[in-house]
């Protein structure tokens, strides 16, 4: 039986009195409900040049070309488009625009076949969504198989949300999947670390669907088990290695690397400080502050279960360790144990560190000869995750607590709560990172958990958190993803866990209008 193909005319409208051109022009989407199918929209529209409106269909769900339409009566804010071209017969789409001109209430229909159909106001970017991948760094349950990158569909216009489209598994079998970047480059090349056997892998994801592997490497001058990358403004890699010539409990404890993404070395600094006598160093996490010539990183053991509470500046220009300072006990006795993520915030000099024993930080005068550390604030829960600083929010996975929440910062000295999102006691939230336009994050457990993956929406006007209920396995009536079970498209049949996971950037358009093909 032929597929009939739905496609919705396009729309055109008239000015009224309280509206004007540019409100009236933009993108609009819209999901229509047709039996037990929905096909997804995306309409643009603009003016004519002959006069009046003129529109492009973006159909989703079934085609990857914009379609046009060729006949718009206009009535006041009413409208009717008719389109006798469509090959499953006559086709009209009638509504009429809100007040506030935000929506579009109509009906689309195709011979006696009538559906309701709203359309909402749509940002461009939201065009290029459909474009949107999740790259997730995931590796083997029961510790036999190879870690793997997988692609999964985060465009939520797509029949194929939450699915995966493509993976690729990294050499050397299990390796420990841990950390990728926190977001996804401008160069298109991201590099994640197998924690456990030390390795770092180069993918090249320019063709999500197409993921490929560059080049994997170890130890560099002796400095073993990399944790956190960040990129220099030379596109250079400054990272964090916990160890420096063996991995022992006396080993002494490695420091900062530079290289280029590909493994060449470009200079490396110790992170032992004959003044932090009975300190653990094991670098964990690093931010850069270019503006002050200086790096913050942190101290925490990844492979033993010591104690760590010290926090180090260096001059970036040289990579020179400065100073080591020791993180102030909290109210609870424990916040300052385990340093973990380093935030640079709005003002340019002023970083938040966060612990995994839910305890918050401030530094202030990391550019001065003589910074300070002051402790802020003790979160939910004796376990917490990453962290994210979006404008003037903290975001704060709360791992034992369950939950992730939003804090105002914008007074450091006086934090308030805006939003949460609390999962079931199954869900670990561990590991956030944010789209592009910061709107959209994914959270997920790491190791922990049921190894659900999840998308919140977040809001930069208000700050607030919102799951994606859209965003679940098909058939599934549970938000999220499960990574358990799951027959990955490189043949992995086993239960996987997630954790390092960035969203693709979008690609840029050609004209302004039209998205790129797949």
């Amino acid at each position: 039986m032929r597929k009939t193909r739905l496609l919705l005319g396009g729309l055109a409208m008239l000015l009224t009195s309280t509206l004007c051109a540019q409100d009236i022009a933009g993108y609009w989407q819209g999901t229509l409900k047709a039996g037990s199918r929905e096909y997804r929209y995306i309409v643009e529209v603009t003016k004519a040049e002959s006069g009046g409106w003129k529109a492009l269909l973006y159909s989703i769900d079934t085609s990857p070309d914009p379609s046009p339409v060729d006949s718009v009566v206009l009535d006041g804010s009413n409208f009717k488009l008719t389109d006798s071209t469509f090959y499953a017969g006559k086709r009209t789409y009638e509504g009429k625009m809100s007040a506030e001109g935000a929506s579009i209430e109509g009906a689309y229909t195709v011979g006696a076949h009538s559906w309701p159909l709203t359309l909402r106001r749509a940002t461009k970017e939201t065009v290029w969504r459909r474009d949107s991948y999740l790259f997730v760094w995931a590796g083997d349950d029961d510790w036999k198989a190879s870690d793997f990158l997988a692609v999964i569909d985060a465009n939520p216009f797509s029949h194929f949300y939450g699915q995966a489209v493509a993976s690729l598994p990294a050499p050397g079998g299990p390796g420990g999947a841990h950390h990728t970047e926190l977001e996804m480059p401008k160069s298109g090349f991201l590099l994640a670390n197998a924690h456990s056997s030390g390795r770092t892998m180069l993918f090249d994801l320019h063709d999500p669907l197409h993921p490929s592997l560059v080049t994997s490497f170890g130890d560099l001058n002796g400095y073993m088990h990399p944790h956190t990358y960040v990129r220099l403004p030379n596109n250079d890699v400054l990272a964090t290695f916990q160890y420096h010539g063996g991995m022992r409990p006396e080993s002494d404890g490695g420091g900062l690397v530079e290289f280029e993404q590909t493994g060449r070395l470009v200079r490396d600094s110790s992170a032992m400080d004959p003044e932090a006598k009975g300190e653990l160093i094991r670098p964990y996490s690093v931010v850069i502050i270019p503006g002050l010539n200086r790096v913050v990183s942190t101290n925490t053991a990844m492979m033993e279960d010591r104690p760590s509470r010290t926090v180090q500046v260096w001059r970036l220009s040289d990579l020179k360790l400065l100073k080591t300072l020791v993180l102030p006990t909290g109210p609870h006795g424990s916040e300052q144990v385990r340093p973990g993520e380093p935030r640079l915030l709005e003002d340019g000099k002023t970083v938040l560190i966060h612990t995994f024993s839910c305890g918050l930080y401030e530094l202030e005068g990391v550019g001065t000869s003589n910074p300070a550390v002051r402790y802020v604030r003790t979160f939910d829960g004796s376990e917490c995750g990453v962290p994210l600083r979006i404008g003037h929010y903290w975001i704060q996975t709360l791992t034992s607590a369950h939950a992730v929440v939003a804090l105002d910062i914008s007074d450091p000295a006086n934090l308030r709560e805006i939003s949460r999102v609390t999962f079931d006691d199954k869900q670990w939230p561990h590991w956030i990172a944010a789209d592009a336009d910061e709107s959209r994050l994914v959270v997920d457990s790491g190791r922990g958990g049921e190894s659900r993956t999840y998308i919140l929406n977040f809001s930069r006007q208000t700050g607030t958190l919102t799951v994606d209920e859209k965003f679940r396995d098909p058939g599934s009536d549970r938000p999220g993803i499960v990574t358990d079970g799951k027959w990955w498209p490189h043949g992995f049949h086993g239960d996987a866990f997630p954790h390092g996971a960035v969203f693709s950037r979008p690609r840029p358009a050609d004209d302004g209008a039209t998205p790129p093909k797949n």
